[in-house]
């Protein structure tokens, strides 16, 4: 049977939480147009022996990738690469879907003609009883409609968690991640977007997201870490925006408000590192970069957040007193 689905998960020492993830992909009406990639990125702990098993109890359905470490861009390269479904899919390895709600959406991609589709995610928190928390989108008033990237003029603030791409789309536009960086899902979800010309609202729930685990990627010890990955991606992103003939008249105001509010977690970043000469500087060369390549995202990124429009107008005063305030740049 020809796969219409493909899940690419990404796993890297995630033997706590791999059975949660796969369990949750073992719908038995779907498995038969389900295909589930675990892209084993060099673990050191049980996690390709736990896929091996699944791959033996549901062959044809689950199929084990065994590569060298990479990082998490070249998981979702190689999920890319190796995708057979018609559509595909994103899940991190300590995730997992709502079984009932991903049999719902998967009845839904049957019929879609869009090439990417939407849906809400839920938010776990890592506690032993925490129920999953419906985490609510800008977009919802447009579940149930498919419209071009022209007609949906409600900010599109989406992530790989949100995201059903058709695999071709991607595999054609997708830019190449860089190893060993982290907030690489950033591109994905950027070339995702661009490369649609139909995208379709579902309002099913299906990716549940962990929060709270200890060295989490958007958590601000691991943000202030990592910062230098952070403003690599996004340096990328501008470029992509300001070069790419992905970038049209067409999609340009839906991409201008992702880029404005990716702009800002890029200049939250900086801004949560210790405060030093050294860090506002590096602030201020963010600044004059964007502004040269994509000056329109550098006005976006000012529209829509106040801080940023207090830290150009008041400079090194506002600077010092904000730097490193963790509570200030939380949202």
């Amino acid at each position: 049977m020809e796969k219409l689905l493909t899940v690419s998960i990404a796993a890297y020492n995630v033997s706590a939480y791999l059975r949660k993830a796969l369990d949750s992909l073992c719908v038995p009406d779907l498995l038969g147009e389900l295909e589930v990639l675990v892209v084993n990125d060099g673990s050191t702990d049980d996690t390709p022996d736990i896929a091996r098993d699944y791959e033996r109890r549901y062959p044809g359905t689950f199929r084990l990738i065994d590569k060298e470490n990479g990082g998490y861009g070249s998981t979702v390269n190689c999920g890319v690469r190796e995708a057979r479904g018609k559509y595909f899919r994103l899940l991190d390895g300590d995730d997992y879907f709502d079984p009932a709600n991903f049999l719902a959406f998967f009845r839904q991609l049957r019929t879609s003609t869009a090439d990417l589709l939407l849906t809400p995610f839920s938010k776990k928190r890592d506690v032993e009883g925490s129920a999953p928390e419906l985490k609510e989108q800008a977009w919802h008033s447009l579940i149930g409609r498919v419209l071009t990237p022209s007609e949906t003029d409600t900010p599109l603030i989406c992530g790989i968690w949100h995201m059903t791409v058709l695999t071709e789309r991607i595999r054609r536009n997708l830019v190449k991640l860089p190893r060993h960086t982290l907030y690489t899902d950033q591109l994905f979800a950027f070339c995702a977007m661009a490369g649609a010309s139909k995208i379709a609202f579902c309002g099913e729930a299906v990716y549940v997201y962990r929060v709270g685990r200890d060295g989490q990627s958007i958590s601000a010890k691991s943000l202030r870490a990592h910062y230098a990955d952070e403003l690599k991606v996004l340096k990328k992103m501008l470029r992509l925006y300001a070069k790419s003939p992905l970038v049209t008249d067409e999609n340009r105001a839906m991409l201008l408000i992702r880029m404005g509010r990716y702009y800002y977690f890029g200049y939250r970043t900086v801004c949560l590192l210790l405060r030093s000469a050294e860090h506002y500087h590096l602030l201020k060369s963010v600044e004059r970069t964007a502004k040269k390549w994509c000056p329109d995202v550098y006005e976006e990124a000012g529209r829509q957040s106040l801080k940023i429009r207090l830290m150009r107008r008041f400079g090194g005063l506002f600077y010092c007193a904000a730097a490193g305030r963790e509570s200030l740049w939380a949202k």
